[in-house]
């Protein structure tokens, strides 16, 4: 079975339609349909909940935040061990601390990252990354 962590560029990806967003649209059917497992890190949900409030407004965020909720994806919270291994990436490399989040709960499921984010160039030789790509 296919296992992915969905980095916040991800599912923002999805939400504006974005050119690669329908292989987030089949991610998640695959998913739901039990061939594959998703998860999220609570830290890039909160990226993604930031972000849309930003660009949309607090409603929408709200919105989107209960769309989230149905979506075939574990949202992990943040506990001491991923605590641990976030900071490992980030003293390594020169990345933002929701991406560290997002590396590390890869590394520890297994998992291909499902993102964009340029900086996840650096840890191609680490990790197994699924590159999206904008318009």
């Amino acid at each position: 079975m296919r296992a992915a962590v969905l980095d916040s560029w991800a599912v923002l990806c999805y939400l504006r339609g974005e050119h690669d967003h329908r292989r987030i649209v089949d991610l998640l059917a695959d998913a739901a349909a039990g061939k594959a497992t998703l998860s999220m890190s609570l830290v890039n949900f909160t990226e993604v909940l930031y972000s849309v409030e930003r660009l949309w407004g607090r409603a929408k965020a709200e919105e989107i935040d209960r769309l989230l909720e149905g979506f075939p994806v574990e949202f992990v919270p943040v506990d001491k061990e991923q605590a641990r291994a976030a900071a490992h990436f980030k003293a390594r490399n020169a990345l933002a601390l929701g991406d560290c989040y997002c590396a590390a709960l890869a590394e520890q499921r297994q998992a291909a990252v499902y993102t964009g984010d340029p900086e996840f160039e650096q840890l191609e030789k680490q990790l197994k990354i699924a590159w999206l790509r904008q318009k």
